[in-house]
């Protein structure tokens, strides 16, 4: 088997295994989010759909965590406060306890400090390490999700879009679930992103070469036979 054939499969097989994942998000995030609109006729803030989200964005800032404190990757330190302040703006419920938009006098300092954070050993470092993030799939991963969650559900979410789906009558369970439930979509993304750069990436690759050198090994049994 030719390296052109090993690669051709192996991201056939790549494309098989994220197509059947991703199908199983958006299957996940109907589920969730038709739980909510069932009970409770849209999605509020304190909702199923809403802790999912802020579950999901707490794991992925504990996973990012642990590559820092493994590798020493210092410039991940933004990153982890660019997912913390997003996760301190959808605890914004919360956080108006105390007075409303408290959040943004957390999420200052919180951004700030991790700033601090990143550059403790200098900018060049920090570049360095950043810069060989973005060389990974998982950055393409989070990227990807970030878009979703900061552009994607806010357009979709817009009254205007709303009316061309529901007509002239606004429903509220129409927007909560195309805003929410493409927020809950691109939160699963940066879940994956950051499962796929601390924990997983050897064995994803080991699986799809396993799968190619058996593909390789029925090739040259059939050659054989014949």
């Amino acid at each position: 088997m030719t390296d052109d054939m090993k690669l051709i499969i192996r991201e056939f097989f790549k494309f098989i295994f994220f197509g059947m994942y991703i199908a199983g998000g958006v299957v996940f995030v109907v589920l969730i989010t038709s739980i909510d609109i069932h009970v409770l006729g849209h999605i509020p803030e304190n909702s199923l759909t809403e802790r999912t989200q802020e579950a999901l964005l707490a794991i992925s800032i504990l996973f990012f965590f642990y590559r820092v404190k493994k590798k020493e990757s210092n410039g991940l330190y933004l990153v982890i406060g660019l997912l913390l302040c997003m996760l301190i703006r959808e605890l914004d419920s919360f956080f108006d306890y105390f007075f409303h938009g408290a959040w943004k006098f957390i999420a200052l300092p919180t951004a700030l400090f991790f700033i601090y954070l990143s550059l403790k050993k200098g900018l060049k470092t920090a570049c360095q390490h950043l810069a060989s993030f973005f060389n990974t799939p998982s950055y393409n991963l989070l990227f990807a999700g970030l878009i979703i969650v900061l552009v994607v559900s806010r357009i979709i979410g817009m009254r205007f879009m709303v009316h061309i789906i529901s007509g002239p009558h606004f429903n509220q369970g129409i927007k909560s679930f195309l805003e929410e439930g493409t927020e809950l979509l691109g939160y699963i993304i940066i879940f994956t992103s950051s499962l796929s750069y601390c924990l997983v990436p050897k064995t994803k690759i080991n699986i799809l070469n396993s799968l190619t050198q058996l593909l390789a090994k029925s090739e040259v049994h059939c050659e054989k036979d014949r």
